[in-house]
């Protein structure tokens, strides 16, 4: 099999080309093993909360950013993929003050199912470490003859110590315009513990990010309607290249995760020339099963998809506080 780092090639949103063929993935054993000892650990914690403010720059919070944390965490190469799932993963665990995880290097190279954990892959997450520590995402504290403790900071890279999100929100309430700075949305702890997490590339994550904050739903209680990602408005707000998001949604498609129709946007105008657009829903109870990544032989048939009248589709605007 395949490791998660595989490279893809390029595609583009929509292409129904063939395209060249990738080698199948899933999660190794002891990734799996390592996320269900972590998953007891913090007693089964169902859903990990993560701010809109981490996907896009968002006024009064990261404005002072040129880039949103997620888009800086997948560039510059291979280190993103373990750079955005180290920051996922104490998003994970680290539930409770002082939001900090004490675990050797080794054993967060098997949850991200990296080669050989105890040597290169302990470094690699090592790298990671540093790289998210100079970005004042997480606070690192030395234990003499022991594994560093890693302390979260607020994941919108504002340098601040963090708060959970719901927390954050109920506190500030009375105060609509300081309690919306912490909308958020909850990724569902089967993206760990089913081995998701071990297998997806850095673009795919990001991605089913953005849908669940641009869905403004709960990962644990289900997820309906679609969406459409107006191209302008995804580059300009999320600062990812055309390429990264197409190869991402692609991706998702593949391993079942999300699934996406062809909509056309003006149906009532016969006079007028067709357009289409990708509409994209995503798929919850597919994360209950044990993570696979399919070979990517070429187009995904969609013929036998219903496709919703166009009230179905929610265009990316402002998300809304998970419930």
């Amino acid at each position: 099999m395949m490791s998660h780092e595989g490279r893809w090639p390029n595609s583009s949103e929509g292409s129904t080309s063939t395209i060249k063929s990738l080698d199948p993935r899933e999660p190794s054993e002891l990734a799996l093993w390592t996320a269900s000892q972590l998953a007891y650990r913090i007693k089964n914690r169902p859903n990990t909360p993560v701010r809109r403010s981490f996907t896009e720059l968002t006024p009064g919070i990261n404005s002072g950013l040129k880039v949103p944390p997620l888009a800086q965490l997948i560039r510059g190469g291979r280190g993103g993929s373990v750079r955005l799932r180290l920051l996922l993963a104490l998003l994970w665990i680290a539930a409770a003050p002082p939001y900090e995880v004490r675990m050797p290097a080794r054993a967060w190279a098997q949850l991200l199912d990296l080669p050989d954990p105890a040597g290169k892959g302990a470094r690699r997450v090592a790298d990671a470490t540093r790289w998210l520590q100079q970005r004042s995402l997480i606070e690192v504290v030395p234990n003499e003859g022991g594994s560093n403790t890693l302390r979260i900071l607020n994941e919108a890279g504002n340098e601040q110590p963090y708060e959970p999100p719901g927390a954050a929100y109920q506190r500030l309430r009375d105060d609509p315009a300081a309690a919306g700075k912490h909308l958020y949305v909850r990724l569902p702890s089967t993206l760990w513990t089913y081995g998701w997490m071990a297998v997806l590339s850095p673009a795919a994550i990001a991605m089913l990010i953005i849908l669940y904050v641009q869905l403004g739903r709960s990962g644990t209680a289900g997820t309906s309607g679609a969406v459409w990602i107006s191209p302008s408005y995804a580059k300009e707000s999320f600062k990812l290249s055309d390429e990264t998001r197409a190869r991402g949604l692609r991706e998702l498609e593949v391993a079942g995760l999300v699934t996406v129709q062809r909509r056309e946007l003006d149906a009532s105008n016969v006079l007028a020339e067709r357009r289409f657009r990708n509409v994209y829903r995503i798929e919850p109870q597919r994360f209950e099963r044990k993570a696979f990544v399919p070979a990517d032989n070429g187009p995904v048939d969609r013929s036998s998809r219903q496709v919703e009248g166009e009230r179905g589709a929610r265009r990316i605007e402002p998300a809304h506080k998970a419930e």
